[in-house]
């Protein structure tokens, strides 16, 4: 097996799982955290957790959207061993495998940011042992984070590219939802 430090080309930060694995990591997450659904990718904020408002990073446009993407690729590439991939799921297409260490210096582009940061579709990104994760919602535009190294992490590195704290533990209040993609 080759190691990432001895590729030649820099390895995409994506890797597609086969059907039956990304089905499993799909209802290992659900079996943790509550049936997921499209509005609702995390169906109970779990403690220790930490969600803020993105609607007016959303509002302010394509420069504040790259920052809230930078911060979840630096918070999962701070909570992660070189080489350890996050699952990313987003409910709409299967699921795969992200790894921050390849993401090329200065971080992810926009198009990947958005992708990241649950701008059209929901974010979930989570360790293979889901011991913290990274969830954002599309339709609520909401980032929560959760568990104590990706809390860690983020207090480390700072929320400035996020907007206001909206809940602690999943208690505050909740922004009515469309089930409608955002976008």
């Amino acid at each position: 097996m080759a190691h990432l430090a001895d590729l030649e080309e820099e390895p995409s930060p994506w890797v597609e799982l086969e059907d039956d694995a990304w089905r499993g990591l799909w209802q290992e997450y659900q079996d943790e955290f509550g049936r997921a659904t499209f509005c609702q990718p995390l169906a109970t904020e779990p403690a220790p957790s930490l969600t803020w408002d993105l609607l007016p990073v959303r509002d302010a446009g394509p420069p504040d959207w790259l920052g809230v993407g930078q911060l979840v690729c630096a918070v999962l590439e701070e909570c992660l061993g070189f080489g350890e991939a996050a699952v990313f799921h987003d409910w709409v297409h299967p699921s795969s495998l992200f790894l921050p260490c390849c993401v090329p210096e200065g971080g992810p582009g926009e198009n990947e940011a958005k992708v990241l940061a649950g701008w059209r579709d929901p974010a979930i990104l989570v360790p293979r042992d889901l011991r913290f994760g990274l969830v954002a919602s599309a339709c609520e535009s909401t980032l929560c984070v959760f568990g104590a190294p990706a809390l860690r992490a983020i207090n480390r590195l700072g929320t400035d590219a996020l907007g206001p704290l909206m809940r602690r533990d999943g208690i505050g209040p909740r922004r009515r939802q469309s089930c409608e993609a955002s976008g």
